[in-house]
């Protein structure tokens, strides 16, 4: 067996502690939290990582929308679908 293969796919699942779905509902509202108050820290003219992950996805998002309403920056993607992601929006 791989040592990928000996991890739960979703790190925050430990056996017998399963995550209802009101904690994960908790869990996205606290990262688009983080994510809206890492974008209000964006400057016109910026040069901005857009990382990866789920917290990342909700600041792309959030950042596109200052974007469309005007604001100038170059963002750099850390990965393939942050890229995606940031040109689809």
């Amino acid at each position: 067996m791989s040592v990928a293969g000996s991890f739960p796919r979703n790190l925050m699942t430990v056996p017998g502690k399963e995550v209802t779905p009101q904690q994960t509902d908790l869990r996205d509202q606290e990262k688009q939290t983080a994510a809206r108050a890492a974008v209000e820290l964006i400057e016109p003219g910026n040069i901005v990582g857009l990382g990866s992950g789920s917290t990342a996805a909700h600041a792309v998002r959030f950042l596109a929308d200052k974007v469309r309403a005007g604001l100038k920056i170059v963002g750099i993607p850390t990965s393939q679908q942050t890229m995606h992601l940031a040109e689809q929006l």
